[in-house]
C-alpha cells in the first residue's frame, strides 16, 4: 500500500483507511455489502436461509474484508518505519549543515553529479576547470575539452574528472555576545544563534543514535 522507496511524506491514519476501504469496494459496493449484511441479519435471528450462491457470496466479501484488514496492518507498520527513516534523512541533512560556531571553510567541493558541459570539474592534477564540450573520439570513446585560467584548453576522460562547485566560506560566529540589561549594565551571554544550532544537531545526532537497522537499511536504500 506504501511505497517505502519513493514516499516523502508520511500518511495519515483516514489514507490508510480510505485506501483498504478501495480494495473493498474493488470488489463489493456499499448497497451490495448492506444487502449482504441484512440477509446475515436474518439469518441470525432465523427467518432467513441463504443459498449456495449466497454463502459463496458472504464467503468471498469475508475474505475480501480480512485481506483489506491486513493489508492496513501491515500500511500502518510500514507507515512508522517511514515516518523513522523520513526523521533520519531530516537528521542527516540537518547534520550536514557546518557548525555555526566552526564556520565553513569554503573552496572547491564534489558534487557526485555527472560530467556535463559547463559543469566545474577537478582534473587529476588537482586544476580546476570548465568542460567546454563533450565529443566522441575515434577509439578512444567519449571525451571531454575542458577549460584552464589562461586560455588553456585540456582533453580528458570524462571518468577521470570530478564535477565541483564553488562554496563561499562563512566565518564562525562569535561564541558570546554582549547583553545590555535595563540598568544599563553588560553582559557576555553564549552566542543565543550558536546555543539553538547546536541543540539541533544534539537533536539530530540523537535520532541517528537511536535508529534500528531496519530504519538505516531502509534510508540507504531509498538513496541508493
Amino acid at each position: 500500500m506504501i511505497d517505502l522507496q519513493t514516499e516523502t511524506k508520511a500518511w495519515e491514519p483516514r489514507q490508510i483507511a480510505k485506501r483498504a476501504e478501495a480494495q473493498v469496494r474493488q470488489q463489493f459496493s456499499v448497497a451490495e455489502e448492506m444487502i449482504l449484511n441484512r440477509k446475515l441479519q436474518g439469518v441470525a435471528s432465523g427467518a432467513y436461509t441463504l443459498s449456495a450462491e449466497e454463502q459463496a457470496q458472504v464467503a468471498a466479501f469475508q475474505a475480501v474484508t480480512l485481506q483489506a484488514q491486513q493489508a492496513a496492518i501491515k500500511a500502518h507498520q510500514d507507515n512508522e518505519l517511514l515516518k523513522q527513516a523520513l526523521a533520519y534523512e531530516r537528521a542527516l541533512a540537518r547534520l550536514a549543515r557546518y557548525r555555526l560556531a566552526d564556520g565553513l571553510d569554503g573552496g572547491w567541493t564534489e558534487t557526485g553529479g555527472e560530467v556535463t558541459v559547463g559543469a566545474f570539474v577537478r582534473l587529476p592534477g588537482g586544476d580546476i576547470g570548465e568542460v567546454a564540450r563533450l565529443y566522441q573520439e575515434p577509439d578512444v570513446g567519449e571525451v571531454a575539452e575542458v577549460a584552464l585560467s589562461g586560455d588553456v584548453v585540456v582533453t580528458e576522460l570524462p571518468a577521470d574528472l570530478v564535477p565541483v562547485h564553488w562554496v563561499e566560506p562563512v566565518d564562525p560566529l562569535p561564541a558570546t555576545v554582549t547583553v545590555t540589561a535595563e540598568d544599563g549594565t553588560t553582559s557576555e551571554q553564549p552566542n543565543p544563534a550558536i546555543v539553538k544550532d547546536d541543540d539541533e544537531r544534539a537533536a539530530a545526532q540523537a535520532v541517528i543514535d537511536g535508529a534500528s537497522q531496519a530504519v538505516i537499511d531502509l534510508v540507504e536504500a531509498r538513496n541508493a
